[in-house]
């Protein structure tokens, strides 16, 4: 409830449009994570699922990045 509470806060007009602008078939991804958005304004998500064994794709934000 902290997030949503804050929300206008942590996603800038700016980040929001650099989420949006975001290609949807090509992502940045890396051992970090998968990272939406370009620059200093991104979002960060890590799957903490496991398919192999049985446990469904859960991704989860990890870090808001939110300067110019």
């Amino acid at each position: 409830m902290v997030f949503l509470a804050h929300y206008d806060a942590i996603i800038s007009p700016a980040l929001k449009t650099s989420i949006l602008a975001q290609d949807s078939q090509h992502f940045f991804k890396n051992y970090q994570g998968l990272m939406v958005g370009d620059g200093g304004l991104n979002i960060w998500f890590e799957n903490f699922g496991d398919p192999g064994v049985g446990i469904p794709s859960r991704f989860e934000i990890i870090t808001i990045n939110n300067s110019e």
